[in-house]
């Protein structure tokens, strides 16, 4: 499908915190600067506003990510 913005394949192990303060953890899929597709065993609500937390790693040291969002698909 056509998207925005090119997305890149990348696994890091990722905690998903949602506005009731649930957290559940996943892993990224792809990330790209339009979203980020995380893999987890719940499924979540459409819509449900969420912060996303990983470690990405650039140059062999990890570099903390924070992303707010929204779920898109589910």
């Amino acid at each position: 499908d056509a998207r925005a913005s090119a997305r890149l394949a990348l696994r890091y192990p990722a905690v998903l915190t949602l506005l009731d303060e649930s957290k559940h953890t996943g892993w990224t899929v792809d990330l790209s600067y339009g979203g980020i597709c995380v893999l987890t065993e719940t499924r979540l609500r459409l819509t449900q506003y969420c912060a996303v937390r990983f470690d990405a790693m650039l140059d062999g040291a990890a570099l903390p990510v924070l992303a707010l969002g929204q779920v898109a698909y589910s």
